[in-house]
């Protein structure tokens, strides 16, 4: 019998209906890097798609734009309906709950991209036709890959740094003469 891969439906659900019901709850998942394909269930997949998109449109995220976005890309069906849409709204968290929900379904996402990658080495070391160095150099090179993209998440880019050191000082409150002294020593 097939295990069921690592997963969260519960609280995907409880996410997707509190970012109709507090849009606001969105620049933490965008702080988080939560992509639409970090949710499990494909139908979860679409409806956090859309939320994206009209979130970069810079349209309400609400319950009617949602459903509207996903009928004008012919996906509502695909997408569970409107009563599956009207139901999420039910089962919305405090947004207080929101980074623990969004932490979550990223390390079940990485679950699964672990797993995946286990399966593909295992099957690869099955096929006896690539030396040894090359199935451990395609053996590290996946499990990086997957550990890369966690990582990633947890530092600044070098864009990010060389803003952040380029900025000129702050002047500071009224007695900023001392502060310019001390740049000019």
């Amino acid at each position: 019998m097939a295990r069921e891969l690592p997963n969260s439906q519960n609280l995907e659900q409880s996410l997707l209906g509190s970012l109709m019901v507090y849009p606001s709850i969105m620049q933490s998942c965008m702080d988080q890097g939560l992509d639409y394909e970090e949710f499990y269930l494909p139908i979860h997949q679409k409806i956090y798609a859309v939320i994206q998109e009209l979130q970069g449109t810079g349209k309400p995220i609400d319950l009617n734009n949602v459903i509207a976005r996903l009928q004008d890309k012919n996906e509502l069906e695909q997408a569970g309906g409107s009563d599956y849409i009207i139901q999420l709204m039910d089962s919305a968290i405090s947004p207080v709950n929101t980074n623990s929900y969004i932490e979550s379904i990223k390390n079940k996402a990485q679950m699964r991209q672990l797993i995946l990658a286990a399966d593909t080495i295992a099957e690869n070391t099955y096929d006896s036709s690539e030396d040894i160095d090359t199935l451990l150099d395609d053996a590290e090179r996946s499990i990086m890959d997957v550990t890369r993209h966690r990582r990633g998440a947890e530092f600044e880019s070098s864009a990010e740094i060389i803003d952040r050191v380029m900025e000129p000082p702050q002047k500071y409150g009224r007695d900023h003469r001392h502060q310019d002294r001390l740049f000019r020593s």
